[in-house]
């Protein structure tokens, strides 16, 4: 997590601030159920200022270590305008398991951004399942095919290049002409695959991809209340940085005032964040576009449900949760497992006479089965789309 706490004026409000920004902190640890914690940012707070005892005694709370202040000393964070202050209040702190791993903490002296100095650290660790792919469109899921945007001759090429890739498949023709004959499972799997893989090289070479929109990052009435506030809040500070940041004159208050605006509008629209949302919902149903109205509606109860589960009982951890469900459903649907409804199963399936050829299907019949399908259906845990098939 990246933090920014309160500033210490030397008044009761502002410790009470710094003591409540605390309490979230430690409720969001508390509430996440992660094993491991890293937390960076300006903590308005140095060795020996006035909130450092409770920033310690939140560190120790939390069995979390101040990683920075534990290798480094006599250096400082952030300088004063004028040059005539200067204090250490830019802290990383993390588990005591992540802090076995940290190293190379450093002040970046030469770079300057502000008032504050970078701090920079190395995490000595691998990042495993991460891979990078130079092309965008498979490596990045915001890239998505548009079939919307082919015509015929886009078309055309598909199939000419789906075709093209299938005749390079190796067939399992001893499966497929003696019906008899024990089928390999692994065999099946394998030529699935090749075909599937066929047809999503086909798609990325002939089929238009668009960017996806989807963002976890809107803010519901930002262009209404907050962006024009925002603009002016921005360009009055860029003028008043170019002018050296005095601290009188015009530009001095234009600057305060347009920045106490921007954080106001911003402070209404978290407050109002539901009614927004309510409000855009009624817009829609209003301009009578029922399909986005309902969109919407399923986004305003969906938005609270967990997307990932970072802790089940006394398993944390992505990977350890997925090994837990793997063994369980092992064990549940286990081969081995011998049971007396098995018996009766297998002894059903052996004494049932079947003629074979009363199970053959055609071609034809698959392309009418596919004809049938929905076309605008989400794709299946294969990733396959009936839009590729048609």
């Amino acid at each position: 997590m990246c933090v920014y706490m309160p500033t210490n004026y030397g008044d009761e409000n502002s410790r009470e601030l710094y003591m409540d920004c605390l309490g979230k902190l430690h409720a969001m640890m508390y509430d996440s159920d992660m094993i491991h914690t890293l937390i960076a940012g300006d903590f308005n707070c140095s060795p020996g200022s006035r909130f450092f005892d409770k920033f310690k005694s939140f560190c120790d709370d939390n069995n979390m270590v101040v990683s920075d202040i534990s290798r480094l000393s006599n250096v400082h964070t952030y300088v004063s305008d004028d040059g005539m202050k200067m204090s250490w209040v830019d802290h990383v702190l993390a588990t005591r398991s992540l802090d076995a791993i940290i190293g190379d903490i450093n002040i970046l002296d030469n770079v300057i951004v502000s008032d504050h100095k970078p701090v920079s650290f190395c995490l000595n660790c691998s990042c495993k399942n991460v891979t990078a792919n130079a092309d965008a469109r498979e490596s990045s899921v915001s890239w998505l095919p548009c079939w919307q945007q082919c015509d015929e001759s886009t078309v055309m090429n598909y199939q000419y290049r789906l075709d093209k890739l299938l005749q390079a498949v190796d067939v399992p023709w001893y499966l497929l002409s003696d019906l008899q004959a024990n089928c390999d499972v692994s065999v099946i799997h394998k030529f699935y695959q090749d075909m599937l893989s066929c047809v999503s090289q086909a798609m990325y070479d002939t089929v238009p991809v668009c960017k996806s929109t989807i963002t976890h990052f809107n803010v519901p009435g930002w262009n209404t209340y907050v962006k024009e506030k925002h603009d002016v809040a921005r360009e009055a500070y860029i003028n008043w940085a170019s002018y050296g940041k005095p601290k009188i004159g015009t530009m001095f208050e234009n600057m305060k005032r347009s920045r106490a605006l921007f954080k106001l509008a911003l402070r209404y629209r978290k407050n109002h964040i539901d009614e927004m949302k309510a409000d855009a919902s009624a817009d829609m149903l209003m301009d009578k576009d029922c399909c986005k109205f309902w969109n919407q509606v399923y986004k305003i109860g969906n938005n609270k449900a967990a997307e990932h589960v970072g802790s089940i009982g006394d398993v944390s951890g992505s990977e350890n949760v997925s090994e837990m469900w793997k063994k369980y459903f092992e064990k549940l649907y286990s081969a081995k497992t011998d049971s007396e409804h098995q018996h009766l199963f297998k002894n059903k399936l052996l004494n049932c006479t079947m003629d074979i050829n009363d199970l053959l299907f055609t071609i034809h019949d698959i392309t009418v089965a596919v004809g049938k399908q929905k076309m605008q259906k989400a794709a299946g845990p294969d990733g396959s789309l009936y839009l590729w098939m048609s």
